[in-house]
């Protein structure tokens, strides 16, 4: 009985361990970036371009990206600070 309880001591420990390190090396799921722009939709079609054209790709880590939604922008004093969901493949 106390190995049984031993090895299920072991075994939660183990799993607490390795749960946090995956969850510690995850890639973020969104990213924050500020764009130049004259209107909402201007700062919009901006930062998708950005997104396209490789600026703000550089930034970040694309190896598994999947997908990226299109970036929500507001405006934010005398810009517009836009963010992308990022999908990531396991």
């Amino acid at each position: 009985m106390l190995k049984k309880i031993f090895w299920l001591f072991a075994g939660m420990v183990a799993g607490v361990g390795i749960s946090s390190t995956i969850a510690n090396t995850r890639e973020p799921a969104s990213y924050q970036f500020k764009v130049l722009a004259v209107s909402l939709e201007d700062a919009t079609e901006k930062a998708a371009e950005a997104l396209r054209d490789g600026s703000i790709r550089a930034e970040i880590n694309t190896d598994r990206v999947l997908a990226a939604t299109v970036p929500v922008c507001e405006e934010a004093g005398s810009d517009y600070a836009c963010e992308t969901r990022l999908l990531y493949r396991r």
